[in-house]
C-alpha cells in the first residue's frame, strides 16, 4: 500500500476503501508493512512530560555500538505501553529511522505494563548506536508511564583491543580503530554481521573478522566455533549454509569454497592442526558436492546457484555456464586445500588438489580470455558467448591469484588499475550491483598489491574509500560505501574492515614468517611517502608483540622491538 495517499487511521478488521493498493511484483522494497506506517502517524512529544494525549519520545545515544539486553526500571499505570526501538540511523528529529536498511528486520519491542513500580529485561540481544524508548498513555490513565533508569547488559564477548597501531596520520588511525570497534561491537559466541540486524553469522564475514580478531585478542575460540557451526551445517549436498546458526539454509556457493580460505586462514594464524583434522571430513565434502558441475573447459558454471560475490557485483557477472569468479575461487580454495593437505601428511590428496588447481588455471586463462581487450569475462553465457559485462571482480581476482601468463597479467593489472580510478564515484553514482568493487571484496586485493610493489596505490585506495566512513567520529564501519552515502544500510559491518590488518602487515610492517608458526615474525614496513614512523602492538598467546621505527634522513630505519620469550621477531633490512 503506498502509505503518501493514507492519510486516516486503518481500523484492524476494517476495510480500506480510500487506499491505493499496489499489486506485489517480487520486490519487497515496494511493501510497506503495517507497522511502518503506524509508527510514523503517532502523535509523538519528542523529550515531553507533557500530559496531552500522544507518546513521549527519549532517545539515548551511547556514543558507541552496543550489544546486549536492555534493563528498563519503569513506573506506570496496568495496561500502559512502552516500545523500544534500537537502531544506528536517526531521524532529523533525532528519532530512530526505522527500516531505513530492510523492512523485515525486527529492531522494536513492545512491553504491556502491569502497573506499579517495575524492572524490565529484554529478552533478545539488541545492537545499535542509539536506544529509543517510547512511552504510551492508557485510556483513561492520570500519567504517563515513567522511565527511571535504562542500563544494557551486554552479551559481546570482546571487550578492547589488546593490538594498538599509529603513523601519525589521523585517516589511517581512525579507519584502524574503528575497523577494531566494528568487531568488538559486533561478537558474542560467533562474529554476527550486524549486530543491529540480522545478528548471523556469514561465511564472507566471518574471514575477515577471523583476521581482525588477531588485532584485537590472541584468544581465537570466537573463530574456531565459527567453524565449526558451519561444518555442522553443511547441507546434504555438500554445500555450506551461508549462516549458521539460522532458519536459512540456502548456501551461497562462492561462500561454501570461502570456507576453506577461512580454514586456511585460521590454520595459518594459530597453528591449530587439530581444528583442521577435525574438519578435514567437511572440507572432502565440499570437494564431492554434487553442485560442482564442469562444462566442456572444464570450468565449473553457476547456473541455478546463488553466488553472493560482493554488493557491488553486476547480476549477471554472477550466472554463466563457465563463471569467472566462481572458478578462481575455486582456484584459490583447491590450493588452500592442498596447504592443509600437506600439514595432515596427506601428500596424495595434497597432489591432487595442486593439480586440479594448475588445470583449472589453465582453462580459465584459455577459455575466460577476451584477446581484443586485454582482460577476462564474467563469464561464458548459456549461449555460448562471452559476457560483455566489465567484470571488475573477475579481473581483481585473476590479477590477485596470478592466473594466466605475464602478459596477460600486464594487461589485467592495467585494465584493473583502471577501473579502480573510477571505483568510487561507480559506486556512490550507481548503487547496487553496479559493477563495482566494495569495501569487503577489497580484502583479496590490498595485501597483494602491496606484495607486488604498489603499496601506495593501495593506501590511496584505502584512504579514498574508507576515509570519508570515520569523519563523522562515528566509531564502526558501514557495510557498503554506496549504502553509507544514502544513510541506510548497517553501520557495523566487520567485513568491512581489512584495511587494519593491512596496515599492521604493512604499513607498521609486522608479519608471521610462515604460514602456521604464530613464533616468528618479521618486521618489514613497507616505504611509502609522506609516512616516517610507526608504532603499535600485536597480542600473542605469550603476550604483546610491540614495535616501532622512525626513518632516518639517510632512509635507514631506527627500530625498536619487544617480544616475549619464545617469540622471535625478524628485521629484514639493515
Amino acid at each position: 500500500m503506498d502509505e503518501q495517499s493514507q492519510n486516516e487511521w486503518i481500523v484492524a478488521g476494517q476495510p480500506v476503501e480510500n487506499a491505493d493498493w499496489i499489486a506485489a511484483d517480487g520486490d519487497p522494497w515496494k511493501l510497506t508493512p503495517a507497522r511502518l506506517m503506524a509508527w510514523q502517524k503517532l502523535k509523538m512529544e519528542f523529550g515531553s512530560d507533557s500530559k496531552e494525549d500522544g507518546g513521549t519520545v527519549l532517545v539515548f545515544d551511547f556514543g558507541r555500538e552496543v550489544l546486549g539486553h536492555v534493563e528498563l526500571e519503569v513506573d506506570a499505570e496496568p495496561g500502559q505501553i512502552i516500545d523500544v526501538g534500537y537502531d544506528e540511523w536517526q531521524q532529523p528529529n533525532g528519532m530512530i529511522d526505522l527500516y531505513r536498511t530492510n523492512p523485515f528486520v525486527h529492531t522494536v519491542d513492545r512491553y504491556v505494563l502491569r502497573g506499579g513500580l517495575q524492572k524490565i529485561t529484554g529478552l533478545n540481544p539488541r545492537g545499535g548506536h542509539v536506544v529509543q524508548v517510547v512511552m504510551y498513555p492508557a485510556a483513561g490513565a492520570e500519567k504517563k508511564p515513567t522511565l527511571n533508569s535504562l542500563n544494557v547488559i551486554e552479551t559481546r564477548t570482546l571487550k578492547a583491543a589488546k593490538g594498538m597501531f599509529a603513523d601519525g596520520n589521523p585517516t589511517d588511525e581512525a579507519i584502524w580503530r574503528a575497523a577494531l570497534a566494528t568487531v568488538i561491537g559486533s561478537a558474542e559466541d560467533v562474529y554476527s554481521d550486524s549486530p543491529w540486524r540480522e545478528r548471523g553469522a556469514y561465511i564472507g564475514d566471518f574471514t575477515v573478522n577471523q583476521l581482525l580478531q588477531g588485532l584485537i585478542d590472541a584468544d581465537l575460540r570466537i573463530a574456531r566455533r565459527c567453524l565449526q557451526l558451519f561444518a555442522q551445517s553443511q547441507l546434504e549436498n555438500g554445500q555450506f549454509a551461508c549462516v549458521a546458526p539460522a532458519h536459512h539454509r540456502t548456501p551461497h556457493e562462492d561462500f561454501s569454497l570461502i570456507w576453506v580460505l577461512g580454514l586456511w586462514e585460521h590454520w595459518a594464524m594459530s597453528g591449530d592442526k587439530s581444528i583442521v583434522e577435525e574438519l578435514w571430513p567437511h572440507l572432502l565434502r565440499l570437494w564431492e558436492s554434487s553442485v560442482w558441475q564442469a562444462g566442456p573447459t572444464g570450468l565449473w558454471g553457476s547456473e541455478g546457484m546463488k553466488l553472493f560475490i560482493d554488493w557491488g557485483v553486476r547480476l549477471e557477472d554472477r550466472q554463466g555456464v563457465a563463471n569467472a569468479v566462481l572458478n578462481a575461487l575455486r582456484i584459490l580454495a583447491l590450493e588452500k586445500s592442498a596447504a592443509l593437505a600437506l600439514e595432515l601428511g596427506h601428500t596424495d590428496e595434497a597432489e591432487a588438489f595442486q593439480g586440479e588447481a594448475l588445470k583449472v588455471r589453465e582453462a580459465f586463462a584459455s577459455a575466460l580470455w577476451i584477446a581484443a581487450e586485454g582482460r577476462y569475462a564474467a563469464c561464458i553465457e548459456s549461449k555460448g558467448t562471452m559476457s560483455t559485462s566489465p567484470a571488475a571482480h573477475s579481473n581483481l581476482l585473476a590479477w590477485s591469484l596470478k592466473i594466466g601468463s605475464a602478459s596477460q597479467l600486464e594487461s589485467v593489472q592495467s585494465y584493473l588499475f583502471d577501473l579502480l580510478e573510477g571505483n568510487l564515484e561507480l559506486g556512490l553514482k550507481e548503487g547496487r550491483f553496479a559493477g563495482h568493487i566494495e569495501l569487503y571484496f577489497f580484502r583479496y586485493l590490498l595485501s597483494e598489491m602491496a606484495e607486488r610493489g604498489f603499496g601506495e596505490r593501495a593506501l590511496s585506495l584505502i584512504r579514498t574509500h574508507w576515509g570519508p566512513l570515520v569523519e563523522d567520529g562515528f566509531g564502526t564501519l558501514p557495510e557498503c560505501f554506496y549504502r553509507f552515502k544514502d544513510g541506510m544500510g548497517s553501520r557495523c559491518h566487520g567485513w568491512s574492515g581489512y584495511p587494519a590488518v593491512w596496515y599492521t602487515k604493512w604499513v607498521l610492517g609486522l608479519r608471521q614468517e610462515f604460514a602456521g608458526d604464530p613464533d616468528h615474525w618479521i618486521l618489514d614496513p613497507l616505504r611509502i611517502e609522506g609516512i616516517d614512523q610507526a608504532e603499535g602492538s600485536l597480542p600473542h598467546r605469550l603476550g604483546l608483540i610491540r614495535v616501532a621505527w622512525t626513518r632516518e634522513p639517510d632512509c635507514s630505519l631506527k627500530v625498536e622491538i619487544e617480544a616475549p620469550d619464545g617469540v622471535r621477531v625478524r628485521r629484514t633490512f639493515p
